[in-house]
């Protein structure tokens, strides 16, 4: 049985939303109230396409996210929950919206089982969410190292790509790195979603751009309602 994203984790994102410029200015997020993702969800909130951003001739893989604030608080928890719960073999979400080119997201998280020391299990503890509100290129200006950044590949349903036909059909994203890239995704995304954030589009570029992904990830664009790559409003105004 597929689970709805927002009924999974509505009533979280309301709580977070609550307590977000409340004392002592932070939300702690951890096993304790972050909700067990089932394995399959679906959700008509998200719409996701790709096309390419040329550098020079160049092209390189850019996914475009169409969501509202609320869809960004989903996403986020959903994330953080596949983080810190044990599902080594990821989370799909089947994206209903009928703009979607992409149309299932799988959250991956089998970096758990790939530990550099044979043997040593760990586990993530929690996060304190501190609320900031997101820059266009939101790390451009920090220490963050390449790696340390937000991975996402496109593939098909076979997970295999080798032809030209087969690079034009993928219809599948996988994300979003390791532990901590994953929790900065999520973070960000609990950024743009602050109601005082007046953002509306966020940029990931690769490596020949402003630095938000790892090496070798698709370029991502985070599109909010009013940004110009939001197109709902207008799809809707044009009866299409």
């Amino acid at each position: 049985m597929t689970c709805e994203l927002k009924d999974r984790y509505g009533s979280l994102a309301g709580e977070l939303l609550q307590s977000a410029d409340s004392e002592p200015g932070y939300f702690s997020l951890s096993l304790e109230n972050l909700p067990e993702p089932p394995n399959r969800l679906s959700t008509s909130e998200l719409c996701l396409t790709w096309g390419y951003h040329f550098y020079n001739g160049s092209p390189l893989d850019l996914v475009s996210f169409e969501l509202d604030k609320s869809a960004c608080r989903h996403l986020a928890l959903l994330v953080l929950a596949c983080a810190f719960h044990a599902k080594p073999d990821g989370v799909q979400i089947e994206l209903t919206h009928p703009r979607s080119r992409i149309r299932r997201l799988v959250i991956d998280s089998s970096w758990k089982v790939a530990y550099p020391v044979p043997g040593l299990i760990t586990r993530p503890h929690r996060l304190d969410y501190y609320p900031e509100p997101p820059k266009l290129h939101p790390w451009v200006s920090t220490a963050l190292s390449p790696g340390a950044m937000p991975f996402l590949r496109l593939t098909n349903e076979d997970d295999y790509v080798v032809t030209h036909e087969q690079i034009q059909s993928r219809d599948v994203a996988v994300g979003f790195g390791h532990f901590e890239a994953a929790c900065l995704f999520a973070e960000l995304m609990l950024n743009a979603s602050l109601p005082q954030s007046e953002t509306k589009e966020i940029v990931l570029e690769g490596e020949c751009g402003y630095r938000g992904v790892a090496p070798g990830s698709a370029e991502i664009a985070i599109w909010l309602p009013g940004g110009l790559g939001y197109l709902d409003a207008l799809v809707k105004t044009d009866g299409l």
